[in-house]
């Protein structure tokens, strides 16, 4: 997600194949979503996630611009109110997903990245 006033700021680098562009997102003042998936027997972790800097070639620290940053702070604010917290699986779950998690007994796998229903 980008503001519109942040989009001629995305930085974006071409993939080794050469077959496409990816959003450089350390240098980008973007707040990436990676969607959770779910088949009716496993739901994978997604998460919300933005990097409010990065170090530069010369290894200094750069910080994004505080009007971002602010715009990115009320994304995660609003999460956190909308999704129902579960402590124990360390994360937020829409009110559909905590639902069928308690109604099937799913139970986060070893790997840590999905939950799987109960049998």
């Amino acid at each position: 997600m980008v503001r519109p006033s942040d989009k001629l700021a995305v930085v974006t680098r071409q993939l080794r194949s050469g077959r496409g562009w990816a959003v450089d997102e350390p240098r980008s003042p973007v707040v990436e979503l990676d969607r959770s998936y779910f088949d009716g027997e496993r739901l994978s972790k997604g998460r919300v996630y933005y990097e409010p800097g990065y170090y530069s070639s010369e290894r200094q620290w750069i910080e994004k611009s505080p009007a971002f940053i602010k715009w990115a702070d009320g994304i995660f604010r609003t999460v956190r109110k909308v999704l129902l917290r579960d402590a124990g699986l360390n994360a937020y779950l829409g009110k559909e997903a905590a639902d069928w998690r308690e109604r099937t007994g799913a139970q986060q796998t070893r790997m840590q990245d999905a939950l799987v229903r109960g049998g």
